[in-house]
Parts: C-alpha cells; structure tokens; sequence
C-alpha cells in the first residue's frame, strides 16, 4: 500500500509569511504606524489586530487599500528551499500527496503553476472544500478519504498551531517544519513537543515519509 502525505501550503510549501509580513510591515508604516517584525507576527490571525496596534479609524481605508497589494505578491510567492525536490522524490516514489490548505483556491492556483507544482499533488483541498478548518480534522481527513487511503498511513507536514491542533484531533502521523524565520509568528518551542521537527527541506532525506511503515 502506497504512502501518504498531506502538505500544509502557507509557510510549510510556499514562503506566504514572509509575504505577508512584508505587507503588513508597508500597510502599518504607511499610516504612520511602526512596528517590529515580532510585534506584527505575533498577531498573524488576529482580526482586530490594526485597531489594537494603533491604526485608526480613518486610517482604515488608506491601511487596506496598502494591504490589498498581498494578492499580486502572493502570485509569485516561492518555495522554501529544498521543497520542490522532496514533492519530486515522493511523487516518483509513488507515494499519495495531497495540498491541505486554509487558503482560497484563487491563491493557490496561480502559485501552484508557477512553481510547477500544478501536476504534483492527487488532490488539493482548498477553503471552499470544507465547512470546517484546520484546527478541526475535517480537511485533514476528507484529502485522506478522496485518496482512498487511510489515517494510519498517513503523515501531515504542516507549521502552525492550527496543523498541529488539526492532526492530534484526526490522530495522524505530525511532521512539523520549523525554519528559523518562524520565530517571528511562532513559539517553535511549544509546537514541537510531540512532533518530529525539522527547520529545512534540504536536509530532509527519508523523513518525514519514514514515520509511517
């Protein structure tokens, strides 16, 4: 029986963060507002957090008129060094691969083709394909089931919280990546302990397809 592996897209696959934080970063300084890169990662996920870092109310329109700008940076986002090449050995291997994102269908796409990823995974669930999301199992589990595979040979390489809380809650394999430049958004350190960790595709070699047998 073939392997399979789900990937997380937003800062697993695809540097998205790093985009995101670069618009943030021209948003809040465009209104006068300037802060470290800490202090604008730690409130990645956070709806209100312009209003709590100082952006008045009408500031509004000029911050989200600077913030709309992530959309054509998030065409040419890049890969992560090292990724495209553990897709192409897992792929050749014949193993299952799956895109498990959070993120619209209309940001992927174009990113997926420009790094030519548009042939690589089985299946992709995007955020129109579940009512629920990561942390809940349910996109974790419906990319399981449209593979006709099963959850004890299956590992979920994700970053964040919320793929952590998504795959404890599925009872999947974890495999976490953790590069240096996570630190701004996360606490590593906390995501880590049930995990097994690496910070580089590039060092990848038989992990993480190697935690299932």
């Amino acid at each position: 029986m073939k392997k399979t592996i789900l990937f997380d897209w937003d800062g697993t696959l695809a540097r998205t963060l790093e985009v995101w934080l670069e618009t943030f970063r021209d948003a809040y300084s465009s209104v006068g507002v300037d802060l470290t890169d800490k202090q604008i990662g730690a409130q990645f996920g956070n709806w209100n957090a312009p209003s709590e870092l100082g952006v008045v109310e009408e500031d509004v329109p000029a911050y989200t008129k600077e913030l709309e700008k992530v959309h054509a940076r998030l065409d040419s986002v890049t890969l992560y060094d090292g990724a495209y090449e553990v897709l192409s050995r897992l792929k050749s291997s014949g193993h299952k691969l799956a895109l498990v994102s959070t993120s619209a269908r209309k940001v992927i796409d174009i990113p997926l083709h420009n790094n030519g990823l548009q042939d690589m995974f089985d299946v992709v669930i995007s955020a129109e394909d579940t009512a629920k999301h990561k942390p809940d199992p349910e996109p974790l589990l419906l990319a399981v089931d449209r593979l006709e595979s099963a959850i004890e040979r299956t590992v979920f390489v994700g970053d964040s919280d919320k793929d952590v809380g998504a795959c404890k809650n599925a009872q999947m394999q974890l495999a976490l990546f953790t590069p240096e430049s996570h630190q701004i958004f996360y606490d590593i350190d906390a995501l880590t302990s049930d995990a097994a960790v690496s910070s580089s595709f590039s060092e990848w070699a038989e992990f993480p397809f190697d935690l299932v047998q």
